[in-house]
């Protein structure tokens, strides 16, 4: 009936302590049957016929400690030192448990903070090289447009000077002929 008890509910004990001469079945195999259908406090086998072999099965199978009973009934004082050894050892390996838990969780949320992070990192350093690239582009173009009006500005200014000269040589050949005809005329008379 033992198993039977404890598959009801686990979480109501907080140590089991479970002999290896049980009717029916043995400690160890009951212990194997309930590990399989619930989860178990710290369990300690507490036998009469000990063995090392007993106890290094009962360790390897999971159990937490064994006690060996004596004939004069000695371990009755060492139960609760023992018991309370195991609870302790028991409660900070759960709390370990817990604490990895929680740091995984946190590890991996973090993990998740960086990758997001890292996105927007990329995303945001994808948009300054475009706008990098279209400053360049623009400089560029700028720079060809300058490049273009000084060339327009230099090629109107010779326009202007060779119009000038024109105009100079014109003015030089017709207004030269005239004052020549003009000086002949009154030095002719």
């Amino acid at each position: 009936d033992a198993p039977r008890f404890m598959q009801g509910g686990s979480d109501a004990f907080d140590i089991v302590v479970m002999d290896q001469n049980l009717p029916g079945m043995n400690g160890l195999e009951t212990y194997h049957f309930l590990k399989q259908k619930t989860r178990l406090p710290p369990v300690v086998m507490l036998t009469g016929a000990g063995s090392e072999y007993l106890a290094v099965q009962a360790l390897q199978a999971g159990m937490d400690d064994y006690i060996i009973k004596d004939a004069n009934q000695g371990y009755l004082h060492l139960l609760p030192l023992k018991l309370h050894d195991v609870k302790r050892r028991f409660d900070d390996r759960q709390a370990r448990r817990q604490a990895q838990a929680q740091l995984r969780e946190a590890y991996d949320a973090l993990e998740e903070m960086v990758a997001q992070r890292t996105h927007e990192l990329a995303m945001t350093v994808e948009s300054l090289q475009q706008e990098v690239y279209e400053h360049k582009r623009t400089s560029e173009a700028l720079r060809e447009s300058q490049r273009a009006l000084r060339a327009l500005t230099l090629k109107i200014v010779d326009t202007q000077e060779n119009e000038r000269r024109a105009v100079a040589k014109e003015l030089h050949d017709s207004i030269g002929a005239s004052l020549a005809a003009i000086k002949y005329a009154v030095e002719g008379r």
